[in-house]
């Protein structure tokens, strides 16, 4: 037992440094401290450790930030036994563009196991919106230059308020906001009365991972994005009035939208067609197929809101990409398809398929079919799910001599081959009689013909049975007469 007691250890003897420089700067610095002719230089995020210093006495210690903004700056701080925070005022001997470059750094000290000396900025403001912006505090006239993705070291002075304001090239200065709110995204708006426009940002505040209780990354997007995602030259535009203003995209780019109206709506071209496309939301998560020239297909996904920006993405069509795939298996029923409240509508002969896509994407996405000639109101179809169905449906058909014995046919041809031969004599549909005024002798003789046949229609009614499912990625609604092919 005793030689067993003795192998377990009673302490825990630590050796540390008595201090530790702790670089949290995007930057690199050099430290240097003259009473002990020392200089050390600390890469961004790095940390170095001095033995050689009494921290019960006063030292002096300089810091130099080579390169920020493009020149060199220099500052220092007398660190004492007592010292926990401090502001350290950074100074320049080239041009300062009036004093709208500057560099205030902050200094905290942890005596919890060592002196742990951290240098760093209370915020770093990022701004990826490609526009040249300005930021200043609140009851300040320092203005801050933020362009480019350079990082901005920004701090508060003392006993101000702690907001900024930002604008954009000659804009307006934007509504005072703070940089404090960690987890939220906001809006910035800045409003340029000269060109007309309201720059929309999107302000987006974290801790940094490396100093999480000591620094904010305040990042700054444009509120819309729009990429190319072809191998083709597209041409992009918000619905205006005013003006015809449109962008180009190469393929592969991606570029900041900046809308001039409130609209929120865009149309899309390729570079070398007159063909525009139908116009589509840009402020919705939505997927759609838009029509092009030459029966071609352009993707169009909106993405993003809240904490991220409004991404518009267009891509070549894939199979899957359209809405509905629409088959018409009747025998003898001609169908018509169309978007609720829109009167472009769609025929599909017996036998036929095609791929539907919106006509008007920015309105309500329901679909109603109905049989072709029929003026009531059109069935929904519910092709976004699984499930199945069937409706009657009424329609006219002409009464056969007694001695033929076929199939009624169906008005909607019959309808069809008499717009084909005389577009100037339109049949009400639903009656039982011609109410054409004109004589039968100023008629051509086939038109006569089929007017005769129409005084003998009757009222029939059919079965439509229809099927919704998903074929592979296309989603399918078919339409059928035979039970057993809806089975």
């Amino acid at each position: 037992m005793n030689r067993a007691s003795r192998s377990i250890p009673n302490y825990l003897i630590r050796l540390l440094p008595p201090l530790a420089m702790h670089n949290r700067l995007p930057y690199a610095v050099e430290v240097k401290v003259p009473t002990i002719t020392y200089e050390v230089r600390i890469e961004a995020g790095e940390k170095t450790n001095i033995y050689f210093l009494n921290l019960l006495k006063m030292h002096k210690i300089c810091v130099e930030v080579p390169i920020y903004l493009g020149i060199p700056w220099m500052g220092s701080f007398n660190l004492t036994a007592d010292l926990e925070e401090k502001t350290v005022a950074m100074a320049t001997e080239y041009d300062t563009e009036g004093g709208n470059k500057q560099l205030g750094l902050s200094l905290h000290v942890d005596r919890t196991e060592t002196c742990d000396v951290f240098l760093h900025a209370p915020y770093w403001i990022i701004n990826k919106t490609g526009l040249p912006l300005q930021i200043r505090a609140s009851l300040s006239d320092v203005v801050y230059e933020a362009q480019g993705e350079e990082p901005l070291l920004f701090c508060y002075k003392k006993h101000r308020r702690r907001c900024v304001r930002l604008r954009a090239y000659h804009s307006s200065w934007s509504s005072a906001f703070s940089l404090d709110t960690v987890g939220c995204t906001g809006l910035v708006v800045c409003k340029d009365r000269e060109r007309k426009r309201r720059y929309r940002i999107l302000l987006n505040v974290t801790l940094s991972k490396l100093c999480p209780n000591l620094t904010h990354i305040v990042t700054l997007l444009p509120n819309f994005l729009v990429v190319n995602d072809t191998r083709k030259h597209l041409r992009f535009m918000e619905e205006n009035e005013r003006a015809d203003l449109w962008i180009d995209l190469a393929p592969g780019q991606c570029v900041p939208f900046w809308p001039d109206t409130d609209s929120m709506r865009m149309y899309v071209k390729f570079r070398d067609s007159k063909l525009v496309s139908q116009h589509f939301h840009i402020t919705h998560v939505h997927q759609t197929v838009l029509r092009m020239d030459k029966g071609a297909g352009l993707c169009v996904d909106v993405s993003g809101g809240g904490e991220q920006p409004f991404t518009v993405t267009f891509r070549c069509y894939r199979v899957g990409d359209a809405p509905v795939r629409v088959d018409n298996l009747c025998e003898d029923l001609f169908l018509k398809i169309h978007q609720q409240d829109l009167g472009q509508v769609a025929l599909l002969s017996p036998y036929q398929s095609m791929l539907y896509t919106w006509d008007d994407p920015s309105k309500e996405r329901l679909l109603l079919w109905n049989v072709y000639n029929k003026k009531s109101k059109g069935f929904v179809a519910e092709f976004w799910k699984d499930g199945y169905g069937q409706e009657r449906v009424s329609f006219h058909t002409v009464k056969q001599p007694c001695m033929v014995t076929s199939t009624p046919i169906v008005t909607a041809k019959l309808s069809a081959s008499l717009k084909r031969m005389s577009p100037k004599s339109p049949v009400q549909e639903g009656s039982s009689s011609s109410d054409d005024t004109e004589s039968d002798e100023q008629k051509p003789q086939g038109i006569t013909f089929l007017l005769q046949q129409l005084k003998k229609t009757r009222k029939d009614k059919v079965t439509v049975y229809w099927v919704s499912y998903l074929e592979g990625f296309q989603r399918v609604l078919l339409f059928t007469q035979d039970e057993r092919i809806a089975y």
